[in-house]
């Protein structure tokens, strides 16, 4: 599993992405045309409430097990977690995690979204890749060591 960016895609694979209740709801208010750059990809939506209800082209999922069950039933192997905090813990907690991509803007932000939410876990990284894209974006590509 990787957590970072949309488009990442293995080769002759399905794109899946797992995200949680809370960016899902964020997401919705992007408009259209992020959710038009969505198509193809599979967005299952982790949540322990088995009542929040998601839209048309979005899947539920119990828990981080339960979203690796419908990637695989989808024929996926390598899927993309984008968050949030709470559902990258959980994966990480499960030692679910395989890479880490993390994209590095250019500004400081005061307040925001931690990354992963406070809870006991490590994850130690091998840097794989580093690259800038032309906007000044850093793309850093980690494998978890394990």
């Amino acid at each position: 599993m990787i957590v970072g960016s949309y488009g990442l895609k293995a080769p002759g694979q399905t794109a899946v992405s797992f995200t949680g209740e809370k960016t899902y709801e964020i997401i919705k208010t992007w408009g259209q045309e992020y959710l038009d750059d969505l198509k193809g990809i599979k967005v299952i939506i982790v949540s322990t409430n088995n009542k929040f209800e998601v839209g048309e082209g979005f899947t539920l999922a119990q828990s981080p097990q339960d979203a690796l069950a419908q990637a695989r039933h989808f024929g996926v192997k390598c899927v993309t977690l984008t968050g949030g905090s709470h559902i990258n813990s959980s994966f990480a907690k499960l030692g679910l995690i395989d890479e880490v991509i993390l994209n590095v803007e250019p500004v400081i932000i005061g307040e925001g979204i931690p990354l992963f939410a406070p809870t006991f876990f490590d994850l130690k990284l091998e840097l794989l890749s580093m690259t800038q894209s032309k906007g000044k974006t850093i793309q850093l590509h980690y494998k978890v060591v394990k």
